[in-house]
């Protein structure tokens, strides 16, 4: 396992200092239901010249550091052991009118730890997630 590196510290630092615990876990919530990235940790990261879109995508290990290592972190005490995102796949099947049989994938970045909670979130509201990833997708083409 790879520890906390000093640049994840100024950065896990950075956010401790300028949210409280609840606003932080807030963020980590609205994450995990929407796989957006955090805006608390791109901000973060732009004051210390890290370019926002390379953390976009793995911004929710930090947060999720924080939020569990927050007192540590005012006390300038940093545990070496931080949960690296992970990329997993979800895939639904679907019956249409056609009867056409198809896979669909959405490609979500989590933590280990909450890979069955966003299971199930994804599951719940799989077009959802579905289609916005390909309104996404269409505003970069």
């Amino acid at each position: 396992m790879i520890g906390i590196t000093p640049k994840e510290k100024m950065l896990v630092s950075i956010l401790v200092k300028l949210y409280s615990k609840e606003q932080l876990e807030e963020e980590l919530k609205d994450i995990l239901e929407d796989n957006d990235s955090s805006k608390l940790v791109r901000g973060a990261a732009k004051l210390i010249g890290i370019n926002a879109n390379e953390i976009s995508r793995i911004g929710l290990q930090y947060l999720n550091y924080a939020v569990d290592n927050y007192e540590k972190i005012k006390n300038k005490e940093y545990p070496e052991d931080i949960e690296r995102v992970q990329q997993v796949y979800f895939y639904a099947d679907e019956t249409e009118d056609v009867v056409m049989y198809s896979t669909k994938r959405v490609s979500i970045n989590t933590l280990p730890k909450y890979i069955e909670q966003v299971e199930e979130h994804v599951y719940n509201n799989f077009y959802e997630y579905f289609f916005y990833r390909l309104h996404r997708m269409e505003d970069f083409l």
